[in-house]
């Protein structure tokens, strides 16, 4: 089904297990979503945030199954973090639920994910238009994925 995101683990996770047996499976498939999702970052229209978001949260999963390389999943991060208007906020932030906590805690790829959330935070104090809850949803998205919760 289309719009059934609570699947695309379920999905990374079968792409995960055919890709040990069959290793010609994810190269194609990472290849397809990045194509995917920059094709779709490059129309500034308002529109498809639900598939914009099922190819953001799609490759995020990938990315923690390791199908997919950190590097696709950062490139793509960095592209929402150079235009942060409009739904390049939520998918951003779509990013980093889905696997910004994975890349934080990786230690190949920790100090690359800190400059990007450390840029992303610059970003959204810099953008004083942000609205109220598009700045929750950054807030919110940037502490789940350093665990600084205020108790």
């Amino acid at each position: 089904p289309r719009v059934r995101l609570d699947l695309l683990p379920y999905y990374s996770r079968l792409a995960a297990i055919m890709d040990r047996v069959f290793s010609d499976i994810s190269v194609p498939l990472v290849q397809e979503l990045e194509a995917q999702f920059h094709g779709q970052t490059r129309w500034k229209k308002q529109q498809n945030l639900e598939g914009r978001l099922k190819t953001a949260r799609f490759l995020g999963e990938l990315t923690k199954f390791r199908v997919a390389p950190p590097i696709v999943v950062m490139r793509s991060l960095r592209r929402c973090l150079d235009d942060f208007t409009g739904y390049n906020i939520d998918v951003a932030c779509c990013l980093l639920e889905s696997c910004g906590r994975y890349l934080y805690r990786s230690p190949h790829t920790r100090s690359r994910m800190s400059s990007l959330l450390d840029t992303m935070m610059r970003i959204k104090k810099a953008k004083v238009s942000l609205l109220f809850s598009l700045n929750r949803m950054c807030g919110a998205s940037f502490n789940l994925t350093i665990c600084r919760f205020s108790q």
